[in-house]
């Protein structure tokens, strides 16, 4: 059994290490994995449309369903505007931004119930989301590259911790094992 959890924990840091790789990625061209993220969105959207008008105009049996091709069609729209409009990812970036300011409209209700320090953390966190929804919707483009900016930074401290509490988990397997009475 412990060789299957070595075995485990080795890909687990191995995917430390990708994630890693990917926030300095993130970090050293935002701009760029934007364009990656912004194709892929495309591909997928066309591909998982496609898939679904086919499906339902080739089904043997009964008709096609209107609704499963309309939606199909707008996957295939979807995927055709962010193929051919390179400012369709700032879409994303204004729907978080309204989700930020939803988000921290609903939770003013909240902080006025606190008292104390949590009020003050929670007031200055609502204050942060609201900002950075507001900054969002008024700068899509800013806003997209800072938050691939803020994903890399992310990443990369979330990579060489997770990398490192594994490594320690690895190093010391047979002592977990053995407080936890687990055998061979």
């Amino acid at each position: 059994m412990q060789k299957t959890v070595k075995k485990y924990l080795d890909l687990s840091i191995f995917g430390s290490i990708a994630a890693i790789v990917m926030g300095i990625i993130f970090l050293v061209f935002p701009g760029g994995s934007l364009d990656v993220i912004r194709w892929i969105i495309a591909i997928l959207s066309f591909a998982v449309g496609t898939v679904i008008v086919v499906g339902e105009l080739t089904k043997r049996s009964g008709s096609p369903l209107f609704g499963a091709t309309a939606i199909g069609a707008i996957f295939i729209v979807i995927g055709l505007i962010f193929a051919t409009r390179p400012a369709a990812i700032n879409v994303f970036a204004i729907v978080l931004g309204a989700w930020f300011i939803v988000t921290a409209v609903g939770s003013v209700r909240y902080n006025a119930a606190l008292r104390g320090s949590a009020a003050y953390v929670s007031g200055l966190m609502t204050l942060i989301s609201l900002a950075a929804g507001i900054l969002l919707i008024v700068n899509p483009w800013g806003g997209s590259i800072s938050m691939m900016v803020l994903l890399g930074a992310s990443l990369i401290v979330f990579g060489i911790a997770s990398a490192v509490n594994l490594s320690v988990l690895k190093t010391n397997l047979k002592q977990i094992a053995k407080q936890l009475g687990i055998k061979k």
